[in-house]
C-alpha cells in the first residue's frame, strides 16, 4: 500500500468536496484497484467522522433555548450545567443526588438515536477501558447507563484545571518538562493496560490547582487486541493537529501513535507551537502535510531537546521511541545533563580522540576557560541588573555545571578544569540566591544547580571533586530553597520530589563527615518524603525512590553501629535493609536496565547488614545468609552485563564481588574463592580509576578492594601478603585524608590500615 499511497492521495483530493452518495458512486466507478478505492473512502469518511464522537469539552455558545436536561437526573445524578459539547453529545456539571454521599462528575451524554450499532459497542468498551484506570493523573470514570429517552451516558471525575498549553505559557521550561513526564506516566500506564488514547492534545489534559495533570477522554481510547505478534485497534476518530500520519492516512494506531501526539504535544510545550499549521486546510492538504512534509528542527534551544522531539514525531512508527517509557526517559535524562538516546553519542568520541592524537596540555584549555568565564562575568557584571543580564547569569551557571562540566569530565588530567568550572558556577549560583525571592521557578530552579554543583563536588560513590566541606554547603542550600518552597506548594509534586533528592544528598554527606546523627535524622525525612510520594502515586519511579532512600538510610546506620555496638542497632540495620529491598521486588519484575541495577544492590545491602551481624553475635549462619543473598545480587548483574556488553556496570558488580569476598571467607574460610572475588573487583577498579587518574571516588575504590584482600589474607595468616596488600592502600588513603580532611569515613580507613600495617609488621 505504500507505493500507491500518492495515488490515494490524488482521489481524496478530487473527491473531498462531492457529497457522500456521489463519493461511493464516484469510487465504484472509477476503475481504480479494490484497495485503492477501499482506502481512499476510509479516509474520506474518517475525516468526516473526526469531529464526531465525544469530542472534548469547549464552552458552549449561547442558545435561545435551554438545554432539555439541565436540572433532570440521570441515574443517581442531577445535572446542573453544561460544561462542554461535541458531535455525539454534550457534557455537563452534576452533582450525586442521592442520600450517599456529596460528589460532583462530569455526565456525558449520547444524544439518543445518533448511536449506530458500532458507536453503542464503542460506548460499552469506553465504559470498560475506563473502569480499569485507576491512575493518579487519568479522569476516573464513576458510573454509567442509560437516560430514561435511551440516551447512554457516563459519570466521569469532575476535574477543574487549566489546559496544559495555557498552564505552560507562564512556567519556565523545566517544570513544563516534568510536567510532560507526569502525563507520560499516565498514558504509559494506558498502555500497559493494552489502552491508546488516539487523541491526546493540549484539551484533553487539564493542569489543577494543586499542579497535577489529569487526562480526560479516554473515550475514543482502543482496545488492544494482541493476535501473536500483531495488534490491531477497534475505530479511527482523530484531532488531524494532534494525529499521526498513520492516524491521518486512516490506518488502524497503536502505541506508537500516542507517541507522536505526545512529541506534537512536547514541541508546542517547548517551542510554544505546534510542527504544522494545519488550520483552514483541506484533507488533502494535511494528508501532504503530515504524511509528507518533513518537520523543520524546532530551534528550542538545545540540541538534545530538539533530537528527543524529532525522534517522537518521525514518520515512520517504528522509527520513534518504542515505548512512552523511553521517551520520558529521554527528557528525563535532559533534565539531569546526561545523554540522551535519541541523539548519537559523537562528541565526546570526537573530543577523546582529539585528547589521544594532540599532546595539548589540559591546563591550557584550563586557562582557555579561565579567560573566558572571566570576561563574560566582567560584561555581565558591568551591565545593570536588568532581566536579560539576570537571565544570562541564570544560564551560564546552568550551562557551566550541566553541559561545560560534563564535557571535559571524561578527559584524562581535567580535574584542574573541573574544579574551576565548579568554581565560577558556584560563584554565580551565589550571586542569584539573593533574587529568588518570590520567584518560585528560579528559586527551584537554583535549587536544582545547588544539587548538581553538590554531586560535582563530594557525592559518595560517584566520580566527584573530593570536597565534601564544599557538598555539604551546597546540599543545605538547596534544602533550604527546596524546603521554602515546599511550605508554599505542599501539594506540588515536582518541589516534593526535588526536596525529596536534596534531603538524600544531605544524608549521605553527613553520614561521610561522621555526623551520623544528623545524617540519620534527615534520611528519616527523606523516607517519610518518599513514603508520601509513593503512597499518593503508586507507580514504579515513586516505589524506586522510596526504595533507595531507606538504603541511604541503612548507610547511615551501619555507620553509626561502628560507634554504638549495640545489638538492636545491627537488627535495625538489617531491618531497613530488608524493607528496601522488598518494595523494590514488590515493584517488580521488571525488565529496565535501572530496576535490575538497584535490585542488585539491595541484594548486596542486605547481605552486608546480615555479615555484620554475624560479627557482632558470632553467629555463623549469619555469614552464610548473607553468602546466599549476595550470590543472588551477582547472578542479577552478571546477566545484565550479559545483556549489554557496552554497559557492564564494572563498579556495582565489583562492589559486590567485595562483599561476596568477606562473606565466603567468613561463612566457608574459601580462601581461593574470596580471593578471586577481591582479584576480579580490584581488576574493575582498576580500569575505572585508570581512565581518569584524578578520580579519588575511583582510586578510593581500589584502595578498599587492597584492604579488603589483606584483611582476608592477613586471617589466613599470610602475613606478608596482606602487609604488601595494606601497604598499596596506605598512600591512598593519606591522599584522600589531605585532599578532604573532614571526611570522616576516609580517616577511619587510614586509622584502620595504619593499625593492621603496624599489627603485621609485628608478626602478630
Amino acid at each position: 500500500m505504500e507505493n500507491n499511497w500518492r495515488e490515494v492521495e490524488q482521489v481524496v483530493g478530487e473527491l473531498l468536496d462531492l457529497p457522500e452518495d456521489e463519493v461511493r458512486s464516484r469510487l465504484e466507478r472509477s476503475g481504480l484497484a479494490p484497495e485503492i478505492r477501499r482506502r481512499a473512502g476510509d479516509l474520506l469518511r474518517a475525516w468526516r467522522d473526526s469531529e464526531g464522537f465525544l469530542d472534548p469539552p469547549v464552552l458552549p455558545a449561547s442558545s435561545p433555548e435551554p438545554d432539555r436536561l439541565l436540572g433532570e437526573r440521570l441515574g443517581s445524578w442531577r445535572l446542573s450545567a453544561v460544561i462542554g459539547s461535541g458531535g455525539m453529545g454534550t457534557v455537563y456539571r452534576a452533582a450525586r443526588d442521592d442520600r450517599d454521599f456529596a460528589q460532583d462528575a462530569a455526565v456525558k451524554v449520547i444524544a439518543a438515536g445518533r448511536l449506530s450499532r458500532s458507536s453503542e459497542r464503542r460506548f460499552r468498551e469506553e465504559r470498560q477501558i475506563l473502569a480499569r484506570l485507576e491512575h493518579p493523573h487519568v479522569a476516573r470514570l464513576i458510573d454509567g447507563g442509560v437516560a430514561p429517552d435511551g440516551s447512554p451516558y457516563l459519570a466521569m471525575e469532575y476535574v477543574e484545571g487549566t489546559p496544559i498549553d495555557a498552564w505552560a505559557r507562564g512556567v519556565d521550561l523545566r517544570e513544563r518538562l516534568r510536567m510532560f513526564r507526569q502525563v507520560c506516566e499516565a498514558v504509559q500506564f494506558a498502555h500497559q493496560n493494552l489502552v491508546v488514547h488516539c487523541d491526546l492534545k493540549p484539551a484533553n489534559i487539564l493542569v489543577t490547582r494543586e499542579g497535577t495533570p489529569k487526562l480526560l477522554d479516554f473515550g475514543i481510547a482502543r482496545i488492544l487486541e494482541r493476535d501473536g505478534e500483531e495488534t490491531r485497534t477497534l475505530q479511527h476518530p482523530m484531532t488531524p493537529d494532534y494525529a499521526s500520519p498513520e492516524q491521518v492516512r486512516g490506518e488502524s494506531p497503536g502505541t506508537s501513535s500516542d507517541i507522536y501526539s505526545l512529541g506534537v504535544l512536547l514541541h508546542e510545550l517547548v517551542t510554544g507551537r505546534r510542527p504544522y499549521r494545519l488550520a483552514g486546510k483541506r484533507l488533502d492538504e494535511v494528508l501532504a502535510t503530515v504524511c509528507e512534509t518533513e518537520i523543520e528542527k524546532p530551534r528550542s534551544g538545545a540540541a538534545d531537546l530538539d533530537a528527543i522531539i524529532l525522534k517522537a514525531l518521525q514518520k515512520e512508527a517504528l522509527r520513534r521511541y518504542r515505548s512512552v517509557e523511553k521517551l520520558a526517559a529521554d527528557v528525563q535524562c535532559y533534565l539531569e545533563g546526561r545523554p540522551v538516546s535519541a541523539r548519537p553519542d559523537t562528541f565526546f568520541y570526537r573530543v577523546r580522540k582529539f585528547a589521544a592524537r594532540r599532546a595539548i596540555p589540559l591546563t591550557a584549555v584550563g586557562a582557555v576557560i579561565t579567560v573566558s568565564l572571566a570576561g563574560a562575568f566582567f560584561t555581565l557584571a558591568q551591565s545593570r541588573r536588568a532581566e536579560r543580564r539576570f537571565n544570562e547569569v541564570r544560564t551560564l551557571a546552568h550551562s557551566l555545571l550541566f553541559d561545560v562540566y560534563d564535557s571535559i569530565s571524561g578527559l584524562p588530567g581535567s580535574l584542574p578544569a573541573r574544579r574551576l568550572v565548579a568554581g565560577r558556577a558556584q560563584q554565580y549560583l551565589d550571586s542569584l540566591e539573593r533574587e529568588t525571592a518570590g520567584d518560585s521557578a528560579l528559586t527551584r530552579e537554583l535549587a536544582e544547580s545547588y544539587l548538581r554543583l553538590g554531586d560535582v563536588l563530594g557525592s559518595p560513590y560517584i566520580a566527584n571533586l573530593g570536597d565534601t566541606t564544599g557538598a555539604l554547603l551546597s546540599f543545605r542550600k538547596g534544602v533550604t530553597l527546596l524546603e521554602r518552597e515546599s511550605a508554599r506548594y505542599p501539594n506540588a509534586a515536582g518541589v516534593q520530589e526535588q526536596l525529596l533528592q536534596a534531603h538524600t544528598n544531605l544524608g549521605r554527606v553527613l553520614a561521610r563527615q561522621g555526623k551520623l546523627d544528623e545524617a540519620i535524622s534527615v534520611l528519616r525525612k527523606a523516607t517519610a518524603e518518599a513514603e508520601a510520594l509513593y503512597t499518593r502515586y503508586h507507580d514504579f519511579s515513586h516505589a524506586q525512590q522510596l526504595s533507595l532512600a531507606y538504603a541511604y538510610l541503612a548507610e547511615a546506620q551501619t555507620l553509626a553501629c561502628g560507634q554504638k555496638g549495640v545489638l538492636t542497632a545491627f537488627q535495625e540495620v538489617l531491618a531497613t535493609s530488608r524493607k528496601s529491598l522488598g518494595i523494590l521486588e514488590a515493584a517488580g519484575p521488571r525488565s529496565e536496565e535501572s530496576w535490575q541495577v538497584s535490585l542488585a544492590s539491595r541484594h548486596f545491602r542486605v547481605g552486608y547488614a546480615l555479615r555484620a551481624l554475624g560479627g557482632r553475635t558470632g553467629d555463623v549462619s549469619y555469614y552464610r545468609q548473607a553468602l546466599d543473598i549476595e550470590l543472588k545480587g551477582d547472578a542479577v548483574m552478571r546477566a545484565l552485563a550479559a545483556s549489554n556488553p557496552e554497559r557492564p556496570h564494572r563498579r556495582e558488580l565489583a562492589d559486590g564481588l567485595l562483599s561476596m569476598a568477606l562473606s565466603r571467607w567468613e561463612c566457608c574460610r574459601d580462601l581461593a574463592g574470596a580471593m578471586r572475588d577481591v582479584h576480579e573487583a580490584m581488576e574493575s577498579f582498576v580500569h575505572i580509576a585508570g581512565e581518569d587518574p584524578h578520580n579519588l571516588e575511583a582510586r578510593r575504590d581500589v584502595a578498599n578492594s587492597y584492604i579488603t584482600g589483606g584483611a582476608i589474607l592477613g586471617e589466613a595468616g599470610r602475613r606478608l601478603e596482606a602487609l604488601e596488600m595494606h601497604r598499596k592502600a596506605l598512600p591512598v588513603y593519606e591522599e584522600l585524608g589531605r585532599s578532604d580532611p573532614a571526611n570522616a569515613e576516609n580517616a577511619a580507613y587510614l586509622a584502620q590500615v595504619r593499625a593492621q600495617i603496624a599489627a603485621l609488621e609485628r608478626g602478630r
